[in-house]
This record gives C-alpha cells, structure tokens and sequence, in this order.
C-alpha cells in the first residue's frame, strides 16, 4: 500500500533544455510515491507505470511495455518517439521520458520519485498518466485487463 502524488505539471514552449520545436509544447511534471507498510519493508515495492491519450483510450487496446517503443534523438537519452494522437483531426506524433529523480528509503518510509517529460502539440489536453501495481501486467494484456481499482490516473491539463 502507498501514496501517490502529482506534485507539478508545467508546461512550456521551451526552456533551458528543452529544445523549441514548432508546433509543439513540453509538459514536465514529478509524481512522488511513498510506501511506509510492512510489505514494502519486508518485500520491496513494485510498479508500472505509462500514459494514454485520453481522446482515444480504448479499453480492448494493448498495454504497451515502453520497452517495445522506439527510442527518439529528440529527447535524447531513452526517449521514445513515434508514438502517434489524434488532435482536432490531424494526426501528431508525440515524445515522452520518464526519469527516475528518487529511490530511496528515508526512515521507515520509501519514496519513489518519477519526472515525466512529454513533448505533444501546443495546447494538447489528452495525456493521461498511469500508476499501477506491476503485478497487474503481463505481456499481451488489454488495458482492462491490465487496470484496477488501485490504479491511478492523472490528466496532465484539463
């Protein structure tokens, strides 16, 4: 058992690092886990973690493991690309990191900390987050499958 909080979402055309590209806006946010129950002390924590577009969610749709997606230059170091959305009808690729800030035991409580950097068009209200316990997934699965009641979304801007 744990707790998950989305601390920020920013969102910007681009900045010190963060390349500007036409078109297009970043969305950088942290999300912030704590686990402080005697499972997690005895066994560790696990979990799974994604987005989706929110427009065309589709329940029967294959989970995609961000292991199967393909690496983009534009974001550098792992950073997947070719994922595609659709927005007011024109078909846009979007870029997405996740970046591991916080893994570590303070206490008796674990935090776990995740930057997300998405790269999507300017104006975009569709990324949806996901957290889930890993013991949901399984190579295959549809997202119905994959998701349940202890999953946690967050839409990055309303």
């Amino acid at each position: 058992m744990g707790d998950a909080t989305l601390l920020y979402t920013d969102i910007f055309d681009y900045g010190e690092g963060y390349q500007e590209v036409e078109g297009y806006e970043w969305i950088v946010g942290r999300i912030l886990m704590t686990f402080s129950d005697a499972n997690a002390r005895s066994h560790g924590i696990w979990n799974w973690y994604g987005n989706l577009d929110y427009y065309s969610f589709d329940p029967d749709g294959k989970v995609y493991d961000y292991a199967d997606l393909p690496e983009s230059g534009i974001m550098g170091n792992l950073g997947i690309g070719g994922s595609k959305l659709n927005y007011y009808g024109d078909d846009y690729e979007y870029y997405v990191k996740w970046i591991m800030v916080q893994n570590e035991w303070i206490g008796r409580t674990f935090h776990l900390m995740y930057e997300f950097i998405y790269l999507v068009p300017k104006g975009y209200d569709g990324i949806v987050v996901y957290i889930s316990d890993s013991f949901n997934y399984s190579d295959g699965m549809s997202i119905k499958e994959a998701f349940d009641q202890d999953t946690l979304f967050f839409r990055l801007r309303d």
